[in-house]
């Protein structure tokens, strides 16, 4: 057990989230972490505590960003609908239309919206990439125009975990003319006052959480997969492997996830670096009608269409149950984002969560640097239950 400061404020009546984000140190072995919620457009929490580092040298600020894995994927495809507010796409496009390179090997009748809700089979490359090729633009993009789908398109769904952001940044410039992370800093970020960075600039680096490993317990741990044989597995077995390992990564090095390149890489669906309550912010535009503070995100009319439900089942990557929008990731009872049935939002790597309730009009977010489980973390379900205890008082 640990005793932290906890900072920031919180809502009297949300109080009972400052004591479940105060349990998550004294109980689960917090290291750094900050959450945030959002009613009614208004902020009522926005705490942080902890530190930086393993070692617990470097104290959190207000400042602080971390990497937020997945919940990239879902600023990503906002920013694509974005384009379809605007009449610049539309969502049975194909693909191909405004990215014509992408048409090869098969690929000509993906249409956006199948991109946009983990349809298209394109969930990972065959085309042997070096490690840190994450960082290079334009590689990984010409190794997904010349990939084969893994399923025809609209067949199955499968969670794209690194593709997901090359696919849509890739449309998005094409049909905009600037890149992803331009055209969320000038059209989101910057209007709404917030941090959420597809590769920061160097004046953030020195403000980043470092990534702390998840240590699994020895009787959860599996065998790595002997890939000197890849080649000769079934295709679902090779699609597994290299959604996940093409290209490695590792915990050390040039390409570590702790490293520069990492922070700094254009890399939407798995680097992106922002804070809870910028987080929060954007999510809470999106649980009420699309706008705060002025801007409008989306439009209502197309929230309703990107939270239906557009690919549910068996996932053709995780094995298990997932269910997605356009873009979003759909409550559902396998994986419930609190009590409400049209909450949506994103999870991210081993424990971060963002999502928007537009029944109860509540946003929310936690983040944190040391991963846990990947699935139901007990850290962001306690914080999620206490907050709808909160609400529901």
């Amino acid at each position: 057990m640990q005793d932290v400061a906890i900072n920031g404020f919180c809502d009297s009546r949300f109080t009972a989230i400052e004591s479940a984000f105060t349990d998550n140190f004294t109980l689960h072995g917090e290291v750094g972490a900050a959450v945030s919620v959002y009613q009614d457009n208004q902020k009522v929490v926005d705490l942080w505590a902890g530190h930086l580092d393993a070692k617990q040298q470097r104290p959190l600020s207000a400042q602080t960003l971390f990497t937020v894995w997945s919940l990239g994927k879902a600023v990503a495809a906002l920013c694509v609908l974005r384009l379809v507010d605007a009449g610049k796409l539309q969502l049975n496009d194909t693909v191909a239309k405004h990215w014509p390179e992408f048409a090869q090997n098969g690929k000509a009748a993906i249409t956006v919206a199948e991109l946009l809700s983990h349809r298209a089979g394109l969930v990972a490359v065959e085309t042997a990439l070096r490690p840190g090729a994450w960082a290079n633009w334009p590689l990984y993009v010409q190794a997904l125009e010349q990939q084969k789908p893994w399923w025809p398109s609209g067949e199955r769904h499968g969670y794209h975990v690194h593709t997901y952001g090359f696919l849509l940044g890739e449309l998005l410039q094409r049909v905009d003319g600037r890149s992803i992370a331009q055209y969320l800093q000038d059209e989101i970020c910057q209007p709404l006052g917030i941090d959420f960075f597809f590769g920061v600039d160097e004046s953030a680096l020195d403000r980043i959480a470092d990534n702390i490993p998840y240590l699994r317990p020895i009787e959860a741990m599996t065998a790595p997969i002997d890939a000197s044989n890849i080649d000769t597995r079934s295709d679902d077995e090779r699609m597994h492997y290299l959604t996940y390992n093409n290209p490695e990564f590792s915990d050390e090095g040039e390409f570590s996830l702790n490293s520069k390149a990492w922070r700094q890489a254009m890399f939407p669906s798995t680097s992106p670096q922002a804070d809870a309550r910028s987080t929060a912010k954007i999510f809470s535009a999106l649980a009420n009608g699309g706008q705060i503070d002025g801007v409008q995100l989306l439009s209502p009319e197309l929230i309703k269409q990107a939270i239906a439900i557009s690919a549910d089942g068996i996932d053709a990557v995780m094995s298990r149950p997932t269910r997605f929008g356009l873009g979003f990731m759909l409550t559902m009872p396998e994986r419930p984002l609190g009590p409400n049935p049209r909450t949506f939002g994103h999870y991210g790597n081993a424990g971060l969560l963002g999502f928007a309730d537009p029944d109860a009009n509540l946003s929310f977010c936690y983040t944190m640097n040391k991963q846990g489980r990947a699935w139901r973390d007990p850290r962001n379900i306690a914080l999620v239950d206490a907050l709808y205890a909160s609400v529901n008082q």
